[in-house]
């Protein structure tokens, strides 16, 4: 699993997981923390709303 730094632009899953087929956007990580269980957990902010939400790594697609 790839380890995303805040500033960078990638590729996400907003609902389900990374194996889910739904539908990709991408957005612009803003924050990066780890979890209670010591996962990465990214909040992302929606290229296409502004909106921020905050994401596990298996969400990710990829760098965008």
């Amino acid at each position: 699993m790839a380890d995303y730094k805040k500033g960078e632009k990638v590729e996400y899953r907003p609902v389900g997981g990374g194996n889910d087929n739904v539908s990709t956007t991408t957005g612009i990580i803003t924050n990066v923390e780890k979890g209670d269980d010591g996962e990465a957990r990214y909040t992302i902010q929606n290229d296409n709303t502004g909106k921020e939400t905050t994401y596990q790594a298996m969400n990710i697609v990829g760098k965008a």
